[in-house]
């Protein structure tokens, strides 16, 4: 099958275009393309399984849960597809991604510590007074701002005195927030 092709290209269109036909039978196909030897085909499954976020079904959730935390928890080394997992994950809405999405906030790749911190805000989960100081001082400008998105979400007594500081931070896009 085309799904299969030798050729990435082939593999990275086919993985779009089921992503875009939206057909919830595409899904097997998409997560058997997780775990392709081409990070651009990794990257470009990942992105079509997120057409299917609000459909998986209960059986196909565990199989695609399973391998995104594989995928996400650093086991494949590129950033961008560590970082479309952790969005991913966020999408489906499983609050059992949270402890391996807690663990992407120490990746090294601001991306995927941006996106960990978005999906742990959609997962309404909490996090602790440290891990939300830490990351109020992150040195990405994102990570900072992800941060004040969570806090306005999760407000705490303990961090509004990082907040008042933070009037002054050095990137205008954190200010702003």
């Amino acid at each position: 099958t085309a799904s299969g092709d030798r050729n990435k290209d082939v593999r990275m269109a086919v993985c779009s275009a089921l992503g875009e036909i939206g057909d919830s039978r595409a899904v097997q196909a998409l997560v058997r393309r997780l775990t392709d030897e081409s990070a651009d085909v990794r990257y470009h499954a990942i992105d079509a399984l997120g057409e299917f976020a609000d459909e998986l079904t209960a059986s196909q959730t565990p199989s695609v849960h399973r391998l995104l935390l594989e995928v996400g928890g650093q086991l494949d080394e590129a950033a961008r597809i560590r970082a479309k997992a952790a969005e991913l994950l966020g999408e489906i809405g499983d609050r059992a991604s949270i402890p391996a999405l807690q663990r992407m906030l120490a990746d090294p790749s601001p991306e995927v510590r941006t996106n960990a911190l978005e999906s742990l805000n959609e997962l309404k989960a909490v996090l602790s007074e440290r891990d939300v100081s830490t990351l109020l001082r992150d040195l990405s400008p994102d990570v900072r701002s992800a941060a004040l998105e969570y806090v306005q979400e999760h407000p705490d007594a303990a961090t509004v005195a990082q907040l008042r500081g933070m009037l002054e931070d050095v990137d205008e896009h954190v200010r702003e927030h």
